[in-house]
């Protein structure tokens, strides 16, 4: 089964997903920050080395 969640944090994305990979025996498979974004989807400079996405693989099995 795969789950999907979109889900916002207030600037702790990265520590949070970090800590659920622990959690959960995963791994982040994919870190995507506004700084990667494409010149066209521009963002604040204080943004820059924020989380936009993040991918999380689990072992675990329900």
């Amino acid at each position: 089964m795969q789950f999907v969640a979109y889900l916002t944090y207030d600037g702790n994305a990265e520590a949070a997903f970090d800590f659920y990979a622990r959690c959960f025996d995963g791994r982040v498979t994919m870190r995507a920050r506004y700084g990667d974004a494409p010149r066209d989807m521009p963002s604040p400079p204080e943004m820059r080395d924020k989380m936009m996405r993040v991918r999380l693989k689990s072992a675990t099995r329900c």
